[in-house]
């Protein structure tokens, strides 16, 4: 934050404040990432002094709007804009919801080496944004908030979920009523909340109010959570994840836990494919090498659920089906096994699974092994560079896996009686 002081000393004949979610997040004792500066005159200005200083490169965000956004040394963004309407209590008046519609002027801001502070007597609060941060509701702060942005829609049950909030009833009924809006939003915009949604917990409680609302059908035309059963499901098996600190127990980005345990049972209810849902996520600029791992994961749980009696007694058949696919055994386990306990006698499905993926993991062991190379081969077979080696190799890599070839010496063997 050491940049804010020069900004402070650059910006101290200006009328600036401090805005939004840096706010909130000082008020709930958060990490402050982000900083929203509302520069009442002689933005560029002001903003040219700061990147002539500090050498920072200017970002814009909304050429029309005059949104600009600079990426200081420690990573922290600092937003500048101008404000919406002609004064400070206009644009607070535009914001979303009444926690992100405070402010504090810069000057009595008190910048220290990783974060502000500021007294919460200097704060400028005309929508009661305080008392509801107190109370842990999030409320509209005016009855066109969505038809200024659609966006908040999606908002809404982030703000929830990520903060633990109640949603207000005339704020959520609102939102219910035009949860439509959000296809005119563009899917970059939605990937971002999307990311912002998924990378924390979901918390059963809060977390349902977005499953229950539709907006699922609209984002991805799946159905399922409309169905009170599968609804209850779901939040069956988030509560049993919730209470084992799931996202610490998974070795995978928080994003991609969520969107995987977010998908199972509308993959396994076959309400959307796997490519259906692939091509979507891309759609909405998800990158591309991490959509393949949501989908080799939704894929195995698919399989191991729906054929775990086929798979048990076909060790080629889990080579085939399980082996290529960029998934962790042990997490896996812990999505399936946690699913299994929200049903009633599968103890014979636990143990088939169980076998199944300890089988998936001595094939990865076994054939991890590497007892020959190319040029091994082309000197033990006389052979030319070419797609031959490659495909014995594969077929090497095959028969490890199966406990088929366990040493060097079996390997060339095995390539004097077959080639």
């Amino acid at each position: 934050m050491k940049s804010l002081s020069l900004l402070k000393n650059i910006t101290k004949d200006n009328e600036v404040y401090v805005v939004g979610g840096a706010i909130r997040d000082f008020l709930l004792n958060k990490e402050i990432k982000d900083i929203d500066l509302l520069v009442m005159s002689e933005l560029e200005n002001v903003l040219d002094k700061f990147i002539t200083i500090t050498g920072y490169k200017k970002i814009i965000l909304d050429k029309e709007r005059k949104i600009y956004r600079v990426v200081t040394e420690d990573n922290k963004f600092i937003d500048f804009t101008n404000p919406v309407g002609q004064d400070l209590l206009q644009d607070l008046g535009c914001r979303d919801f009444t926690i992100n519609s405070m402010a504090v002027c810069f000057k009595d801001i008190t910048v220290s080496q990783d974060s502000i502070e500021f007294k919460k007597e200097d704060i400028i609060d005309p929508y009661s944004g305080f008392k509801d941060l107190d109370n842990k509701i999030i409320r509209m702060v005016n009855k066109n908030f969505i038809q200024n942005d659609p966006l908040r829609i999606l908002r809404v049950f982030r703000f929830s979920n990520n903060l633990n909030f109640q949603i207000e009833e005339k704020t959520r009924a609102k939102v219910l009523s035009e949860t439509y809006l959000i296809m005119n939003i563009k899917k970059e915009r939605i990937k971002e909340e999307l990311y912002h949604l998924f990378s924390k917990p979901l918390n059963p409680h809060y977390f349902k109010g977005f499953l229950s609302s539709g907006l699922v059908n609209y984002l991805f035309n799946v159905k399922t959570y409309q169905n009170e059963n599968n609804l209850q499901l779901f939040i069956k098996y988030l509560n049993i994840l919730s209470k084992k600190k799931y996202l610490e127990k998974i070795e995978l980005e928080n994003y991609l836990i969520n969107l995987i345990l977010f998908f199972i049972l509308p993959v396994l209810k076959d309400e959307i494919s796997i490519e259906t849902l692939k091509y979507d996520l891309i759609d909405y600029t998800f990158n591309k090498k991490k959509v393949n791992i949501i989908s080799d994961y939704l894929f195995s749980i698919n399989n191991i659920l729906k054929d775990y009696k086929s798979l048990l007694n076909d060790d080629i058949l889990i080579y085939e089906e399980l082996f290529f696919k960029r998934t962790d055994v042990n997490t896996l386990k812990y999505f399936l096994l946690n699913l299994i306990k929200t049903e009633v006698g599968v103890v014979a499905k636990r143990e088939a699974v169980v076998q199944i993926l300890n089988k998936l993991e001595k094939m990865r062991e076994r054939a991890s092994c590497q007892y020959i190379n190319g040029n091994e081969i082309k000197e033990v077979l006389n052979l030319k560079e070419g797609r031959l080696i490659g495909k014995i190799l594969k077929n090497i890599k095959r028969k490890q896996a199966l406990g088929l070839l366990n040493s060097k010496k079996e390997v060339i063997n095995f390539l004097k009686d077959n080639y």
